[in-house]
């Protein structure tokens, strides 16, 4: 069997590649912002359609700053999948069309929704400018949002937005950021109570499509409020990070946050479970989908799992990666299981 990975030369690729050298599994690499320059739908279609292969597709690469390149990014890469779909006989990890329908935070949430699925409220505010957001957040008597980008990772663009109706007094949590005309993701997170500043971020997230969730308050540990990433891969939990967050209600590896340790939260059988069929009913939405990260959140008192997102390529975890590298050690194994399946056919 071969394994090929389409994607960039990052952790992703090193550890994704050592799984393959552990398992001695042959591996072939492309790079995925060279897709149409070296015409790779023809070259998948010839050299693996048929074959005792699987491709697993990662993220383009997303080296820039700034959030409005944002848009440019997901069309190139929403070109690609497009393209992938278009070949026959091959086998993916998971499929193009399953990643779209999970890259698109609307409609995946529309998706759960549908199906009865747990997941934090969507809110359907039709705000198309701040001004419109306020005064329905007014009129609902909601103090609490979310609002994110449509697409994206890693909290870029998401801002946290607190309304005292009272007061009316505003504040945000965001990791972007106004400087010389552009609009930054810093990859810091920072507080902003100046309206004016408010005002130009929160309008330019809204103008570029944005989903507004309600905000649900987090389980906490010794005041450290927390919520859950975890891979679950081929009908099973495989893994489970808890990030903790001292000041403010955004929890993101990549922000700086705390990762806690497991045994801090006491996750009982029963909760796990919970999650496990939460995530296994998730998954089953969305057919061709093998392995996907799920942000969890556990609401406060109760523990109820909520699915925050998706993300269909959110199978990177330096936990493990570091330690046994089991989570791409798995997927190359189940992968093998499939494509023996399908050479007996």
């Amino acid at each position: 069997m071969k394994s090929v990975l389409l994607g960039k030369k990052n952790k992703r690729y090193e550890y994704f590649s050592k799984a393959c050298r552990d398992l001695n599994v042959d591996f072939e690499f492309f790079d995925i912002d060279e897709y149409f320059e070296n015409d790779l739908e023809k070259l998948f279609y010839e050299n693996f359609s048929h074959q005792a292969c699987f491709i697993k597709i990662d993220p383009i690469s997303n080296y820039s700053i700034y959030v409005d390149e944002l848009d440019s990014n997901i069309t190139r890469y929403n070109d690609i999948l497009t393209s992938l779909s278009n070949i026959e006989g091959i086998l993916f990890m998971n499929s193009s069309e399953s990643i779209k329908n999970t890259l698109d935070k609307i409609k995946c949430k529309q998706i759960l929704q549908n199906a009865n699925i747990s997941t934090t409220p969507m809110l359907n505010l039709r705000c198309s400018c701040f001004d419109e957001l306020i005064y329905s957040l007014r009129e609902k008597n909601i103090s609490q949002i979310f609002i994110k980008p449509n697409f994206g990772s890693g909290a870029c663009g998401v801002i946290s937005l607190k309304y005292n109706k009272k007061t009316d007094k505003i504040k945000i949590q965001t990791s972007m950021n106004y400087e010389n005309d552009r609009y930054i993701n810093t990859k810091k997170l920072f507080n902003i109570s100046d309206k004016d500043m408010i005002c130009k971020l929160v309008n330019f997230i809204l103008k570029k499509g944005a989903i507004i969730e309600r905000w649900i308050p987090k389980d906490d540990v010794n005041g450290i409020v927390y919520d859950l990433r975890l891979v679950y891969q081929f009908g099973k939990l495989d893994f489970i990070q808890a990030r903790g967050s001292k000041n403010g209600s955004i929890t993101n590896l990549h922000l700086n946050n705390l990762p806690l340790d497991n045994s801090s939260i006491n996750l009982g059988d029963e909760i796990k479970q919970d999650i496990d069929t939460l995530c296994q009913k998730a998954m089953e939405q969305f057919p061709n989908l093998n392995v996907a990260g799920f942000d969890i959140l556990l609401e406060k008192n109760t523990k109820k799992p909520y699915i925050i997102e998706i993300n269909s390529q959110g199978d990177l975890m330096y936990k493990d990666i570091f330690y046994k590298n089991t989570i791409y050690k798995n997927q190359i194994l189940k992968m093998n299981i499939l494509v023996e399946k399908l050479k007996l056919k």
